[in-house]
């Protein structure tokens, strides 16, 4: 691969340009560049950043003699904005306003006018609401909008508007009460309604929410509402009961909701309460199917031995795709291969067009002697460049065809794009350390850019060091070719150090890394893993002192030259653990060491690339298939060549593949697996 063609041509142009001036004497005449704006100085962020400290905590007036000279700096905005937030609470609406259309379109103008919008509801000023309100998805301001239209008299269509804001599945803020209360006053707010809305707080399993909803009820209609209430918070024990239920439409509705529930608590328990739900309802095809279909879905997905036996009583009619893909799981985990052949041919027209059932169809043909329909579902599909396109390739015994894109080298583009004020403002935010701000920004921007120039505006970012933004940001279909921006190389030089020293594939770690964190240094997830390498802090002093490596607080994980010793560390560890397996190191890495013990001692002997499509945790399964296909293109990036998949994945010898330019043609589908359109039957907790 040419990582920097476009430089070449650049100095070739450059070089013949020069050449042909002092051929002709064309010197004479300047050649007309677009400038691009040049960064701030040291000395103007400095003085910025005394200006924003005084426009949030200053004296009136101090911070405009902070920032004088500072008006054509990227960020002056945020000094405005911040002293009308500071005092927002006691301005007039001229200079609020002046700032709204002096800074139309910006994300500081949205936001401030949100702030507005909240104080015109808290002071009832309607009119004026109604005056700057612009579409808004905040609960609380729709409903305020509501309220202005109603004090102002403008009563038709409030209903229905007041009525799709109550139907919410969650709880509503205080500042809907108001409308709550007109739809009470004006009888639109019945028995019927409540009902509706107890409905689909139930189906989200929010008891506390049915439970505040049964008190307004009429008495005859209450003891019904608390009955489901306490049927949610235990629906096994409410089951067991089900034969005394009265037979009417809401017990039967909430019998065959409380199933599903069941299903995905405890399979077996509803299997073994859905005879006496059967029994006592009677169910119509449709009811039975969506029961029987949950129950399937959780056994298949829990891999129990008689899922198959329940995939085999589900109606035909009750299949949707997330049931037809673990009905292959299901006959693959349990080696039955005419049946998981059966299971895919039967998949939705979507699923089939899906490179991962593609794949496993032509997979379970040849083992079905089908050789030559095999081979040509390999053929066609060894051209894409994913976890089953290379895959695929393998098989076919072809190479990897990677079709390479490079945003033009086009220096008007990219001097009209580095123009942007939003990408200039997200720009000078990343280079202050403002991580909320730039990526704020940077998303206000993105989404304003068409073509070329969201391509050259990532190229912007990384030529600045924000990495992150390529991964994050070229994500449409037309973008996936771009390999050089998605896949960016950062942090090499600690990257090959941390590897070498634990025996680890660089190009693996660079996958990995891409998987975790996109890039992104300062992530972190839900469970508090952080940095890079996603470490959590809680093993991350344990193994910073075995690799040496200075760590004082959870968020010295944030430093790739903490957070990359430490994950690399964590990594060897596991790869040790799987005596050198990188697929099931992987896989560890990601749900922790328990719960693949579990899955390889539950199917020992399948080929690793089927066992992959067993993994139940869809978070993990299709991790393992990114981070791999993953390697192969940071492999290419690296050394213009990759191991193979199959080697990688244990199922071959150790051979270079070779890694094919193709001519560029309709996008292809993303290096990486197909998310599965189910739940994992159980979260996965990360243990590094």
């Amino acid at each position: 691969m040419r990582l920097l063609p476009s430089l070449a041509r650049r100095s070739a142009v450059i070089a013949i340009l020069r050449s042909s001036c002092a051929l002709l004497l064309l010197c004479l005449v300047p050649f007309a560049v677009a400038a691009q704006p040049a960064d701030p100085s040291a000395a103007d962020r400095r003085a910025f950043l005394a200006a924003y400290d005084a426009a949030q905590h200053g004296p009136p007036g101090r911070w405009q003699q902070l920032a004088q000279g500072l008006a054509a700096y990227p960020l002056y905005p945020y000094l405005e904005h911040a002293a009308l937030v500071r005092d927002l609470d006691r301005l007039d609406a001229k200079p609020v306003l002046a700032f709204l259309k002096a800074r139309r379109g910006s994300w500081l103008a949205n936001d401030l006018r949100t702030r507005w919008l909240a104080r015109l509801a808290r002071e009832h000023r309607w009119a004026e609401l109604r005056s700057e309100w612009r579409p808004r998805d905040d609960a609380g301001l729709r409903c305020a909008y509501v309220e202005a239209r109603r004090a102002e008299r403008e009563t038709p269509a409030l209903a229905t508007e007041a009525e799709s804001l109550w139907l919410s599945p969650k709880s509503l803020p205080p500042a809907c009460d108001a409308v709550i209360a007109w739809l009470q006053r004006s009888g639109k707010l019945t028995d019927e309604l409540r009902w509706r809305r107890i409905e689909l707080a139930a189906a989200q399993r929010e008891t506390a929410l049915v439970r505040a909803l049964a008190a307004g009820l009429s008495p005859a209609q209450r003891p019904e509402a608390l009955a489901w209430s306490a049927a949610l918070a235990d629906p096994g024990k409410a089951l067991a009961n089900v034969g005394s239920w009265p037979d009417t439409g809401r017990r039967r509705a909430l019998a065959f909701m409380l199933v599903a529930q069941l299903a995905r608590r405890d399979h077996d328990a509803a299997a073994t309460r859905w005879p006496d739900v059967e029994k006592r309802f009677r169910p119509d095809e449709t009811e039975r199917g969506r029961a029987l279909a949950a129950i399937a879905l959780w056994k298949a997905a829990n891999y129990a031995p008689d899922a198959g036996a329940w995939m085999a009583r589900v109606p035909d009619a009750a299949f949707d795709d997330a049931l037809r893909e673990w009905r292959v799981r299901t006959w693959l985990a349990a080696g039955d291969w005419a049946a998981a052949l059966k299971a895919v041919e039967a998949m939705s027209t979507t699923q089939l067009a899906d490179p991962r059932f593609r794949y496993l169809r032509a997979r379970l043909l040849e083992r079905d002697g089908r050789t030559a329909e095999a081979e040509a579902l390999f053929d066609a599909l060894a051209g894409e460049a994913n976890f089953h396109g290379f895959l695929a390739a393998d098989r076919a015994g072809k190479p990897y065809s990677i079709c390479a894109l490079e945003p033009p080298d086009d220096a008007a583009l990219r001097a009209r794009v580095a123009k942007r004020r939003a990408l200039r403002r997200a720009f000078e935010a990343h280079a202050l350390g403002w991580v909320a701000e730039s990526r704020r920004e940077w998303l206000h921007a993105f989404a304003r850019l068409h073509g070329d120039e969201r391509r050259v505006a990532v190229k912007l970012a990384l030529d600045r060091g924000w990495t992150d933004r390529g991964p994050l940001s070229l994500l449409a279909p037309e973008d996936l070719r771009y390999y050089a921006l998605r896949f960016p190389i950062e942090h090499r030089d600690t990257i090959e150090s941390a590897a070498r020293r634990k025996g680890l594939e660089v190009a693996w770690v660079m996958g990995l890394i891409r998987s975790e964190s996109a890039w992104a240094v300062d992530a972190r997830s839900a469970a508090d893993a952080r940095g890079l390498m996603q470490v959590l802090p809680v093993n991350a002093k344990r193994l910073a002192k075995r690799e040496h490596v200075r760590y004082v607080a959870p968020n010295d994980l944030f430093r790739p030259a903490v957070n990359i010793p430490i994950g690399t560390g964590y990594l060897a560890d596991v790869l040790a653990r799987y005596n050198g397996r990188e697929w099931l190191a992987t896989a560890s890495y990601n749900a922790g060491p328990a719960p693949v013990d579990r899955w390889l001692a539950q199917r020992p002997m399948l080929d690793t690339d089927l066992w992959i499509e067993t993994i139940p945790y869809r978070e993990t399964r299709e991790y393992v298939a990114r981070v791999m296909a993953f390697s192969v293109i940071y492999d290419w990036r690296l050394r213009n060549q990759a191991r193979s998949l199959r080697q990688r994945l244990g199922m071959a010898t150790a051979t270079p593949v070779v890694m094919r330019s193709v001519v560029c043609a309709l996008p292809q589908a993303a290096p990486a697996a197909t998310p599965a359109p189910v739940a994992p039957a159980v979260s996965p907790t990360p243990s590094r």
